[in-house]
């Protein structure tokens, strides 16, 4: 009976320690396995970091690019609308060139024309004068008024000139 009972003590103990080795075992294995799923977490979450500020580093490159896209596009388009004003611009200057040289020629024939008419005037004027003195001494001289001799009948007076 002693011998069985230290049989049971022994047994006892043993499974004890295997129990307890095994324990050990268990939470060293748990230990190890929540290690590793730390890790991959916090890799996860490393690369999710890295994700999410990259993603943030390119979407204000992207935002940035764009601002600077239009920028630049509304550059150009001034410029544009600057050349076309300055081509209108040029048009409507020799336009108007064109149109104070037309104004001058007009202006210069109308010139010509007062000038002719003036000239004419004045011609008429001296002829007339002529006609009248040569009339007074025509009058005053009988030999030369029977002869019937003017400028009239000669066709030099005022009315050959008109």
């Amino acid at each position: 009976f002693e011998i069985t009972k230290l049989q049971s003590l022994v047994r006892g103990l043993l499974t004890r320690r295997q129990m307890h080795f095994r324990l050990g075992c268990c939470i060293l294995m748990q230990a190890a396995v929540r290690r590793y799923l730390a890790k991959r977490f916090t890799t996860k979450m490393l690369i999710m970091k890295a994700l999410n500020s990259s993603q943030g580093f390119e979407l204000r490159e992207r935002l940035s690019a764009e601002r600077i896209q239009f920028w630049w596009s509304v550059v150009q388009e001034c410029q544009k609308e600057k050349k076309a004003a300055l081509i209108i611009e040029r048009f409507f200057i020799s336009v108007k060139e064109e149109v104070e040289r037309e104004i001058l020629r007009q202006e210069q024939k109308q010139q010509e024309k007062r000038e002719r008419r003036r000239q004419r005037k004045k011609h008429m004027k001296e002829e007339m004068l002529l006609e009248q003195v040569y009339q007074g001494t025509v009058d005053n001289r009988p030999e030369v008024s029977s002869r019937s001799f003017s400028l009239s009948s000669t066709g030099i007076g005022p009315s050959a000139l008109s």
